[in-house]
C-alpha cells in the first residue's frame, strides 16, 4: 500500500509548524497539518506511519504555541501589575505632598451686560414706519381710541401711501380691537396722504376702546399679504 498524500502533507506541515511556531503563522501549518492528519487516518488501503507522524508533529506544534503564547501574557501580566504599583506608589507620595499654597486672586465684578435698544421701526420695500408714541384720547363722535403714531418715510422708486402698504391692528386679551373710521386728529388724515419719495410724514391709526383699558399688542403688516407676515410688534401699556 502506498503512503497518502494527506499524510505527507500533514507531516510536512507539521514540521513547518514545530520550525516556525515562534512566530504566529506557526499555528496555521499546525491546525491544516492536523486536519490533513485525520483525513489521511480515515482513508482505506493507506499507509498510516506518515499520517500518523505528521498527527504528532502538528500537535506538538499547536502545543508549543499555546505554551509560548501563555509565556508571554505572563510576562505582560507581571509587566502590568509593576506599572500598576508603580502608580499607585507615585499616586501616595502625590497624596503626602503638600500643596504649596496660592494666594488669593482678587476677584473681579462681572461687566453688566448692556440692555438691547427697544426695536422701534423696521423697513419694508423701501419705506420706513417708526413708532412714535400713542395716547388715549376722544375722536371726532366723541368715541374713546387709541391713537398710534408714526413716522412714514418713503424712500421707494414711486409714491406711497400708509393705509395702501401697511395694515396695523391692535388686540386686547387676544380679541382684535375695532378701528376707529373717524379722525382724531390731523395726524390720522396723514395716514390716507399719498407721499413722494424722500418724503416722511407723520400718521397715526385709531382704535376704539370701550371701556376696556388692558394692555394692548400692536401688530403691522403688509396691507396686501397672501399668509401671516407680521412685520412688527409690540406691547403698548394705556395706564
Amino acid at each position: 500500500m502506498k503512503q497518502s498524500g494527506f499524510g505527507i502533507a500533514s507531516l510536512v506541515l507539521g514540521i513547518i509548524s514545530i520550525v516556525t511556531v515562534c512566530i504566529v503563522i506557526g499555528i496555521v501549518p499546525a491546525v491544516l497539518g492536523l486536519i490533513f492528519a485525520i483525513i489521511a487516518l480515515c482513508q482505506k488501503n493507506k499507509k498510516k506511519e506518515t499520517a500518523i507522524a505528521g498527527l504528532i508533529c502538528s500537535v506538538v506544534g499547536i502545543a508549543l504555541f499555546i505554551v509560548i503564547v501563555i509565556i508571554a501574557n505572563s510576562g505582560n501580566s507581571d509587566k502590568t501589575t509593576a506599572s500598576v504599583a508603580q502608580e499607585t506608589v507615585a499616586e501616595v507620595e502625590k497624596l503626602n505632598t503638600p500643596e504649596p499654597t496660592a494666594e488669593p486672586t482678587p476677584t473681579e465684578a462681572p461687566t453688566p451686560e448692556p440692555t438691547p435698544e427697544p426695536v422701534t421701526q423696521f423697513e419694508y420695500e423701501g419705506m420706513t414706519v417708526k413708532y412714535l408714541r400713542h395716547e388715549v384720547m376722544t375722536d371726532s363722535v366723541g368715541q374713546k381710541v387709541l391713537v398710534v403714531y408714526y413716522d412714514f418715510t418713503n424712500n421707494s422708486d414711486e409714491n406711497q401711501t400708509f393705509d395702501y402698504a401697511f395694515s396695523d391692528k391692535c388686540f386686547q386679551n387676544g380679541v382684535e380691537v375695532e378701528p376707529s373710521y373717524w379722525h382724531a386728529n390731523e395726524e390720522s388724515k396723514n395716514s390716507g396722504k399719498e407721499i413722494k419719495p424722500g418724503t416722511t410724514l407723520e400718521v397715526a391709526s385709531s382704535f376704539v376702546l370701550g371701556d376696556c383699558m388692558d394692555d394692548v399688542e400692536l401688530e403691522i403688516e403688509p396691507w396686501i399679504t397672501l399668509k401671516e407676515n407680521i412685520l412688527f410688534s409690540k406691547n403698548l401699556e394705556l395706564e
